[in-house]
């Protein structure tokens, strides 16, 4: 099974994907990083499976060497029929 969109996919100014995994139970995991700012959850629901039925989601934040702001954007999701 290959997940969509793949690990280290990115997008000019709104990150990557730094992961992307399926739990045994169905649930997708994606993980968006961007520096300086925190990615567009529009712009990455656009990439992903139409069939995609997010269920949440959650911005969280790190500061690297005190002057480098990342931003990342998990998205959980189910493919539906």
């Amino acid at each position: 099974m290959e997940l969509y969109p793949r690990v280290k996919t990115t997008i000019k100014d709104e990150g990557g994907v730094v992961f992307h995994d399926e739990t045994r139970y169905g649930l997708r995991r994606l993980c968006i990083a961007c520096y300086g700012k925190y990615p567009d959850i529009e712009v990455w629901m656009g990439v992903m499976d139409s069939k995609a039925n997010i269920m949440t989601h959650r911005y969280v934040e790190k500061m690297e060497a005190e002057i480098l702001f990342v931003g990342y954007l998990w998205i959980y999701y189910k493919i539906g029929r």
